[in-house]
């Protein structure tokens, strides 16, 4: 009887140690971030960079850090544009909307995309865009133009809200 007791126990504990394998976890990230295409000097590099906003770490970094589905924006004197460092075509326009309230509204209710059509930048950025973005490893964000606050010397500064899918599916 006893072995059966230790037997069932011995059983019982392999299972609590077992780790339960589980499939591959989601992870939406999402936020708010101002970029500019104002040239900062690198100490680092000694030189003179952008800084880009990267989709899959959520955070500024320079262009020079090699990075790969960074964006910029960039300013012609007239347009306002997108890029992006992965050398793909990455977006697709969702949408153009006539105020900021409406705006939020379909970003806030897009919850799922399906998007056969990418373009090579986002051109031309205009405010209360709502973009969708595809990175090199086909994983997707989506993002808001809040702002674009264009100046001197084809400076531009433009405020953005975002939502990043690292699972690789089109739900947010």
């Amino acid at each position: 009887m006893k072995r059966v007791i230790f037997i069932c126990l011995l059983a019982v504990a392999s299972l609590i140690a077992c780790d339960k394998e589980e499939g591959p976890k989601s992870t939406v990230a999402t936020g708010e971030i101002t970029i500019d295409n104002k040239l900062t000097f690198n100490e680092s590099s000694q030189s003179f960079a952008f800084e880009a906003f990267s989709i899959p770490l959520g955070k500024k970094v320079s262009v020079l850090s090699g990075q790969s589905d960074c964006i910029t924006v960039g300013y012609n004197g007239s347009t306002a544009y997108i890029e992006t460092s992965n050398y793909n075509n990455s977006f697709h326009l969702y949408g153009s909307y006539p105020n900021a309230a409406t705006a939020q509204t379909e970003f806030e209710n897009l919850l799922s995309v399906s998007v056969t059509d990418w373009e090579e930048w986002a051109n031309p950025v205009l405010e209360n865009q709502i973009w969708i973005f595809k990175t090199s490893e086909r994983k997707y964000a989506k993002f808001w133009i809040k702002s674009i606050t264009p100046g001197e010397d084809n400076y531009v500064k433009c405020t953005i809200r975002w939502t990043y899918q690292s699972d690789g599916t089109t739900e947010f």
